[in-house]
């Protein structure tokens, strides 16, 4: 009798572990499944940050020539523009002051355009 039941004992044990290892399969797919959308994603977001890196790679070039701009403007507020004349003697002058250009060059001739 004791055998008996402990032969209806260790069938009710595997039977109960064959569901068990089903559902172990189940889970493991749905693991598998989870990491190929995860997987999935991650190339997603990787695509998206190419394209934030672009976009401030354009911002950047915008604001580095307004930058520039600005630059140019508070540097010819501050000296004054580059101003050229050609001297009665030939000779040319170059530079910000108009009240002392081609002194000792008998005075401008005309006065050229800057560039």
């Amino acid at each position: 009798m004791k055998r008996l039941l402990a032969a209806f004992a260790v069938a009710g044990l595997v039977g109960l572990g064959a569901p068990a290892h089903a559902q172990t399969d189940e889970v493991k797919k749905d693991g598998q499944k989870a990491g190929e959308a995860a997987k999935d994603a991650g190339k997603d977001a990787g695509q998206a940050g190419k394209a934030v890196g672009e976009a401030g790679k354009d911002t950047g070039k915008a604001v580095a020539k307004q930058s520039k701009k600005t630059a140019k403007s508070v540097k010819h507020a501050v000296t004054g523009k580059t101003v050229a004349a050609t001297c009665k003697d030939g000779t040319t002058y170059s530079g910000t002051s108009r009240s002392k250009a081609c002194s000792g060059h008998g005075g401008v001739a005309h006065w050229d355009k800057t560039h």
